[in-house]
């Protein structure tokens, strides 16, 4: 299972626009069902796992099945980051570089996701 990949601040930039502009399109096509949540999304062999939060989303693509031990430890993991960044996420201007701890969080998020994959 790959749960990270070595990307430019731009490739960040372009994929967090695209992963936004695809979770208000598919939360707008399932707006009229029973359920106006939309936490995963399947490409083939692909998933993406949207976590929202009170300021942003986090999403993680993985394959595979994603354990109720992993999706926890998303939502922990976002938590932790918005409530060490409150204060700037509450004014955010959308600069990567107003968050310095952002790489570390998911870095650590990454790290824990491949032990609990590690883990069977």
């Amino acid at each position: 299972v790959t749960t990270k990949a070595a990307v430019s601040d731009k490739d960040t930039d372009i994929m967090g626009s695209m992963f936004n502009a695809l979770k208000e399109f598919m939360q707008d096509a399932v707006s009229d069902s029973s359920s106006d949540a939309l936490d995963d999304i399947q490409f083939g062999d692909f998933h993406v796992r949207f976590c929202t939060g009170a300021y942003c989303d986090l999403a993680v693509i993985y394959t595979g099945n994603l354990s109720m031990r992993a999706e926890d430890t998303m939502t922990d993991s976002l938590i932790a980051f918005e409530l060490s960044n409150t204060a700037t996420l509450e004014n955010w201007s959308g600069g990567i570089d107003e968050l310095p701890n952002a790489q570390e969080i998911l870095d650590q998020l990454f790290a824990k996701l491949d032990k609990e994959y590690g883990d069977g």
